[in-house]
């Protein structure tokens, strides 16, 4: 018994044309992608320390763009449907197109499984076709697509229909519609209903003259006549044909009629604070602060940079992992022979181990979340090389890594060295001994001098009291 589910290939069709339409949604995109793929891609083996794989340096520049673009389609195809569907191609892998298939899920090892046939064909399984649902995002064992375009689709139809109801409100103060109102004039109109229906049409004449339409009227349309030829005759041919024209516009209503303007509408007065309350939950959808888009917010409130950062990092860490899985399978698949030939099998060596060493990883060198003043400490303590410094510096300040050079400043005493001459204006420590030396010395000389004339003093008046007792 078949227990597959065909995958709607109609909502695929609609959340792909919501995804394209919806300029908050591309935002979002164009964030995440840029600041993934502004780096390009790089491919290292094993354990990444040689940074660039022996066998794809023949390569040209357009292996990297060929490899960016597809990164690209990867997160379209996963922020649209959960999942991706990969063409294995001769030289590259593409993302397949919308029209171009048709897919089955089901249930094998309590895993979903696809099946991806050729669109117009009955059940004809497509050849080199990978669906890669390692996203978090799989559909539902019914065939239902379960992505994040689905989680806010309601709130973009939601705001498509408050536009389309805005649109149609202004429509309608642009071109307001107008009423008559025959007033009451007190009279039993049930005995005039014959003579008023007699006045808007005689069913018995057979032609239709000037004189049986608006009779009651006749006396404001001769007025209306005179009017014009007043002007005709006292004004100048320019103003009578400008008053002809204008005259023009008058419609004269039947007797008793009034004009009664119809009540307009007006706009919403939360229009906007409905839009941003729907921009947050998209962007929260995609993990993109809408702080990082818009900058409205006002004095009263107060942004969490912080927060706002960390959020964005994780966001870029999560698609770097998720995208370098797919990457670095497809590429593995496309060149294993070329792989293969660089390793030395032994018989005594372990499969699995060969398999770590010599698998190609690609990876995104993205922009380091931490600054040109981080980065310089780093390099002074010595946790990083200068070729680490110099690149992230550049990417941090979006400058091609091609400007790093080769080799650090020998003598750099801005950056890198303190300058040897110290400061005048601050104490030396040699200043300070001997400035407490010279003070020492003082205050021991001035002890000294407070002893010396008491001593002489006594040893006067010892000499003058000797001479006395002499005699």
């Amino acid at each position: 018994m078949d227990n597959t589910k065909r995958i709607n290939m109609d909502e695929m069709k609609l959340l792909q044309d919501c995804y394209r339409q919806s300029p908050m949604v591309q935002m979002c995109r164009q964030m995440i992608a840029n600041q993934l793929l502004n780096n390009g891609v790089k491919f290292c083996q094993g354990s990444c320390k040689r940074k660039q794989v022996s066998f794809i340096d023949e390569d040209d520049d357009m292996s990297e763009d060929r490899w960016c673009h597809f990164a690209a389609d990867i997160i379209d195809s996963v922020m649209c449907y959960g999942f991706v569907v990969v063409h294995m191609g001769s030289e590259f892998p593409s993302v397949l197109r919308l029209d171009t298939y048709w897919l089955k899920v089901g249930i094998k090892d309590n895993q979903l499984e696809f099946f991806v046939y050729e669109k117009g064909a009955a059940e004809k399984i497509l050849p080199n076709a990978i669906v890669f649902n390692h996203f978090g995002f799989e559909p539902t064992e019914a065939g239902d697509i379960n992505s994040l375009m689905t989680r806010i689709l309601s709130r973009l139809r939601f705001l498509k229909t408050v536009r389309q109801s805005a649109l149609y409100m202004e429509i309608q103060r642009s071109e307001p519609k107008y009423f008559s109102e025959v007033k009451d004039s007190g009279n039993n109109q049930n005995a005039r209903e014959g003579i008023d229906f007699d006045f808007y049409a005689d069913a018995n004449a057979a032609e239709t003259s000037d004189d049986m339409k608006f009779q009651r009227n006749k006396t404001a349309i001769s007025m209306l006549s005179a009017q014009r030829d007043l002007y005709e005759g006292y004004l100048n041919p320019s103003h009578a044909t400008k008053a002809a024209a204008a005259l023009e516009n008058v419609t004269q209503l039947p007797m008793g009629h009034s004009v009664k303007n119809s009540q307009t509408s007006t706009g919403r007065g939360d229009f906007v604070n409905i839009h941003k309350i729907f921009q947050e939950e998209i962007c929260a959808t995609f993990g993109v602060p809408r702080s990082m888009m818009f900058s409205d917010s006002n004095s009263k409130t107060s942004t969490d940079t912080v927060g706002t950062h960390m959020t964005f990092q994780n966001t870029l860490l999560w698609w770097k992992k998720k995208l370098s899985i797919v990457l670095s399978d497809t590429y593995n698949s496309l060149n294993s022979e070329k792989i293969v030939e660089k390793i030395d099998i032994k018989k005594e060596q372990d499969i699995d181990a060969l398999k770590r060493k010599y698998k190609v990883n690609v990876y995104f060198p993205v922009t380091p979340f931490v600054t040109n003043d981080e980065l310089r400490r780093l390099y002074e303590q010595g946790v990083i090389s200068w070729k680490s410094y110099g690149e992230y510096a550049l990417r941090n300040i979006s400058l091609p890594i091609d400007d790093l050079q080769p080799k650090a400043p020998e003598i750099d005493e801005l950056l890198f060295e303190k300058p040897e001459t110290e400061p005048t204006s601050a104490p030396t420590k040699k200043d300070n001994k001997e400035k407490k030396k010279d003070d020492k010395e003082k205050k021991k000389d001035d002890t000294n001098k407070k002893k010396r004339p008491a001593d002489g003093s006594a040893g006067s008046d010892a000499k003058k009291a000797k001479p006395n007792d002499d005699k």
